[in-house]
């Protein structure tokens, strides 16, 4: 019974999270988009160090505004981040390069952190909604 639930609550989430990427979806382009994937990630965030210096794309990072670093998905990719515990919904960029931490799929700029809640906890499990 408790796998049921677990279930009918994971369909629901993925139902809202799609949604919200179908309403928010002149945000992520000019032209209606596709959700690609939907998955579960580990999310951390970085700021203070490195606020002020250039990210891997050549853009100075700022702290304060919302993007993020990824290892491999391409500058510019926009990806539609979902904090399941309360709900907070934020559009980032991929700026940066990162994280170097094992376990780790993405790591925030603080603005990014605390838009979706997550400053003081440091590290986060997210639904992340890819689009192309």
């Amino acid at each position: 019974m408790k796998n049921a639930v677990k279930l009918v609550v994971f369909i629901f989430v993925v139902a809202l999270i799609v949604l919200s990427a179908l309403r928010l979806g002149a945000k992520f382009s000019s032209s209606a988009s596709q959700v690609k994937s939907i998955e579960m990630i580990t999310a951390s965030w970085y700021g203070p160090r490195f606020h002020g210096r250039k990210t891997a794309s050549g853009r100075v990072f700022d702290m304060r505004e919302i993007s993020a670093a990824h290892r491999s998905l391409p500058f510019g990719t926009k990806i539609l981040l979902v904090n399941p515990t309360n709900n907070a919904q934020v559009i980032v960029s991929i700026t940066d390069r990162g994280p170097y931490v094992a376990g780790r799929d993405l790591d925030l700029s603080l603005g990014a952190a605390e838009a979706l809640g997550i400053k003081k906890q440091g590290l986060a499990q997210l639904y992340a909604v890819i689009t192309d």
